[in-house]
């Protein structure tokens, strides 16, 4: 900058253009002025482009995020675990009749999806979705893009819904116990939502910022916040499992629980909705029911998802998936649904309404298959 600053004094000077026009004509004057700019906007030229270059790849990240999980059936499947998380936190006694009356309409579930507390998370939203909700602020909006919304909201609302169902339990327990404590009337129903709500922070999927963890807050790249926005909820319930079991001696009931959460419920119980829902979708895969791929999702596969693109690393994400089946379909003469489906999700990474239309392929595509399947 001062460089430029004193070029452009000294290139102010009559005599010294006089003489520079005599030696190499007024074409040699304005190309030096010219590089007298450059010099001087340099910087923040640079500065604009880098500035431009982590726009787009945010908005990128965000599409990359709804295409992942917006519009596919297993996501919202995967979110009713939440249920399990309660278990942890209260005695077992206690949570399964909790749960009992949970699901039979005798514990308030719906005050308990009406709260404060639930509508904040609902309105919060989980990281993910937030990415994908990011990356359409900046787009053009159409009617295709309200899919995404859509989309994002649903699956925010199942997170609300079933956390409802955790945050119902861990209420209902604390009002027990401080009826227990001698407290009534204001002071109880207060100690019971403070204490509720506490609990249920500590096992729901992560959405206040003081509840993810420092790396995933402090972390600035683009291609780094998505991954953390995928791997927050099982990195918090690998957190949650191994900080149990490094106390296990002061509480080892608590320790076996938060592992049962950790490890069966988020790991073999979501591959078994999952493989379920293959099975409704007439998938003949015989080897999603073996003992190896169980085994693997039961221990593999939490601590893989608890780090950033672990689960892309281990071959388990859905858009290395389509990538892959994109390259194979082009060489193909024809091209079904599925295929449309794969063409969507990749061009999605790169527009925004190919983002929108391939969450809506996704839903089309689980329905349809389960359909066929019933059919047959």
């Amino acid at each position: 900058y001062d460089l430029s600053v004193e070029m452009s004094a000294i290139l102010g000077n009559r005599e010294v253009m006089n003489a520079v026009h005599a030696k190499g004509g007024k074409e040699a004057g304005n190309a030096l002025r010219q590089w007298v700019d450059a010099i001087a906007q340099g910087g923040f030229r640079d500065a604009s482009l880098r500035l431009e270059l982590m726009r787009a790849a945010s908005r990128m990240q965000g599409r990359a995020a709804g295409v992942a999980l917006l519009g596919r059936m297993s996501a919202i499947l995967s979110q009713s675990t939440q249920l399990a998380a309660a278990s942890v936190q209260i005695p077992v006694t206690s949570y399964l009749t909790r749960l009992a009356k949970l699901m039979t309409g005798g514990l308030g579930w719906g005050d308990a999806l009406r709260s404060s507390f639930i509508q904040r998370r609902f309105k919060t939203a989980p990281p993910i979705v937030r990415q994908a909700m990011d990356s359409l602020a900046s787009a053009k909006p159409n009617a295709i893009q309200g899919l995404s919304r859509f989309f994002g909201n649903v699956l925010s609302g199942a997170d609300a819904f079933f956390t409802s169902g955790t945050y119902a339990i861990l209420l209902d327990y604390h009002r027990e116990q401080g009826v227990n404590m001698r407290l009534a009337g204001a002071e109880l129903e207060a100690y019971a939502t403070q204490e509720a709500e506490r609990m249920t922070e500590q096992v729901a999927q992560p959405t206040r910022m003081t509840a993810r963890s420092l790396a995933e807050l402090t972390n600035t790249s683009p291609l780094g916040k998505v991954g953390w926005a995928f791997a927050s909820e099982a990195r918090q319930k690998v957190a949650l499992a191994f900080w149990a079991a490094a106390n296990a001696k002061a509480d080892p009931m608590r320790a076996a629980k938060a592992a049962f959460l950790t490890f069966v419920v988020g790991g073999l119980f979501t591959q078994v909705l999952k493989n379920l829902l293959r099975e409704a979708k007439g998938d003949d895969d015989r080897e999603m029911w073996s003992l190896n791929r169980l085994g693997y999702a039961m221990t593999i596969s939490p601590i893989a998802s608890a780090i950033p693109f672990g689960s892309a690393i281990m071959g388990d994400a859905n858009m290395l998936s389509n990538v892959q089946r994109t390259v194979q379909t082009l060489g193909n003469d024809e091209v079904d649904f599925r295929d449309v489906d794969s063409i969507l999700s990749a061009a999605g990474l790169f527009n925004d309404t190919a983002a929108s239309l391939s969450q809506l392929t996704h839903l089309g595509l689980d329905l349809s298959r389960i359909a066929k399947n019933a059919a047959d």
